[in-house]
């Protein structure tokens, strides 16, 4: 790809991400370019929403065009669709200048978040190859998220699964692309804190770990991600006025990039809980369950 610079000899003038979102509702017709990390992985399974079409088909090419860009300061995020989602050539950690004239930014309302869609790989002006040290720490208990923190990556302090049993997604098999019914595309598990807030951990059923016959853990720790909102009609449905609410779960919830974003401890001892109750299988007898 080839960049040719203006009469001042220069690609573009940096805009720091809120000037950006004062774009929104419009194309992009000035040479500007935003800087920050990329907190995605473009060949991770948990990337974005895989959209229901149908009842039983899903649209999983979806995960494969989003990517997600934080400011240097970790304070705001943008997510970004690269049109077509081969053009999303950027890596994880990587610290990128990204043009952004002639793409166009969206906003989306309660809660406030922001996207960037029209990007293409010719836009990329610099990729510098980083590691996770180099990205801003931003750890904090969930009653501290914001809407700004949407589409960047955040440790949540304090966290636990108050229900521990089964996997990262304990759906009924037959309903998943494990036996290509595709009736369910993620599954939002249950965290609490320390404080006793509550949110979802969004896990999509075509990641490779989420059922690999490894016990949940019965501790705390932390948990890191992408804070996103998506909604999950399978969940909740006809549960509000019109059908764009449909599905609402919370105002937040966290996208894990790898298995190791869950640093919770396997011992319940580690856990700041104490078992409330717990369940076991009924024994058949004669066609009663005891």
């Amino acid at each position: 790809y080839l960049l040719q610079a203006n009469a001042q000899n220069l690609f573009g003038s940096k805009a720091e991400f809120p000037e950006v979102r004062l774009w929104a509702g419009d194309k992009v017709t000035s040479d500007i370019f935003i800087e920050g990390y990329v907190v995605s992985d473009a060949a991770n399974k948990n990337m974005g929403d895989n959209v229901q079409t149908t009842p039983t088909a899903i649209d999983y090419t979806r995960n494969d065009k989003p990517l997600y860009i934080e400011s240097l300061d970790g304070r705001y995020g943008f997510k970004v669709e690269p049109a077509p989602a081969a053009d999303n050539i950027f890596t994880r950690y990587s610290k990128v200048q990204l043009l952004l004239k002639g793409t166009t930014v969206g906003q989306n309302i309660n809660p406030n978040s922001y996207y960037i869609s029209g990007v293409t790989s010719g836009m990329v002006m610099d990729q510098e190859q980083g590691t996770a040290a180099a990205l801003p720490v931003k750890e904090k208990p969930m009653s501290e998220l914001t809407d700004d923190d949407i589409f960047t990556y955040v440790t949540l302090k304090d966290c636990e699964f108050p229900v521990r049993k089964g996997s990262f997604t304990p759906v009924n098999e037959g309903y998943s692309p494990l036996f290509n019914a595709n009736r369910i595309s993620k599954y939002p598990l249950l965290m609490r804190d320390i404080m006793g807030n509550s949110m979802f951990l969004l896990t999509n059923m075509n990641v490779p770990y989420r059922r690999d016959g490894a016990m949940l853990p019965y501790g705390s720790g932390t948990v890191s991600g992408i804070v996103v909102h998506e909604k999950f009609t399978r969940f909740s449905y006809e549960d509000a006025a019109s059908e764009d609410e449909y599905g609402n779960i919370g105002r937040y919830q966290i996208r894990h990039v790898s298995r190791s974003d869950i640093k919770l401890a396997n011992d319940f001892s580690n856990s700041f809980s104490a078992l409330l109750t717990e369940y076991r299988y009924p024994n058949l007898s004669s066609g009663a369950a005891l």
